[in-house]
């Protein structure tokens, strides 16, 4: 279960690499690159979640071993949102200097 949640997690790595970049208006190049790159980051983390849950939900219930995993995923997760989020504000010229 471990096994095939981290093999998820490097396909979803090697295809992410070719997803287009979103189309941000920032004043900096570097915070739409950054933006690109919370936006990849945040849905193969989602796809890991989403497909974790799935394998847990067929096999009936999650180990220890899986609910860590899980959890380190998911708090991963809100912390790349968050991150995402002060980009957006920069992008936009509302963070607070």
């Amino acid at each position: 279960m471990l096994r095939s949640a981290l093999v998820f997690a490097v396909a979803m790595v090697l295809a992410a690499q070719s997803a287009p970049a979103a189309d941000y208006k920032c004043a900096n190049k570097e915070t739409n690159v950054a933006l690109n790159d919370h936006d990849i980051a945040i849905a193969e983390r989602e796809g890991s979640i989403k497909e974790m849950k799935a394998e847990i939900t067929e096999s009936g219930g999650s180990t220890d071993d899986q609910t860590k995993v899980l959890k380190t995923f998911e708090d991963k997760l809100a912390k790349m949102k968050d991150a995402r989020e002060i980009l957006v504000k920069e992008c936009s010229g509302t963070a607070a200097p």
